[in-house]
């Protein structure tokens, strides 16, 4: 398991909960309501409280995934881009229909 902890600011825990915020009130006012949508939301909230309570105790948020050698990722980040990306895709779908 990797575990870099580079970055110690403390506007990101700030910009994380004003961001969850937004993707809240966005989410309500963009999208018909279904099962599929609110378990791609929940997916998207739950990586981003992961990530808050990870900056409130460790102070940053560590990185645990190494894709191609390339980048490190944490599951909550996977989980935020899974659920971004399936509400994107519903969204683009829904309005071409």
């Amino acid at each position: 398991m990797l575990e870099f902890c580079n970055d110690k600011y403390t506007l990101y825990p700030v910009f994380s909960l004003i961001s969850l915020i937004l993707f809240s009130f966005v989410y309500f006012k963009t999208f018909k309501i279904t099962k599929l949508t609110n378990f791609l939301a929940l997916i998207v909230i739950f990586g981003g409280i992961m990530n808050l309570v990870e900056w409130v105790r460790y102070g940053c948020v560590k990185d645990y995934i190494k894709l191609f050698n390339i980048s490190f990722y944490n599951l909550n980040d996977l989980l935020i881009m899974i659920g971004l990306s399936g509400l994107l895709f519903i969204l683009i779908y829904d309005k071409r229909n």
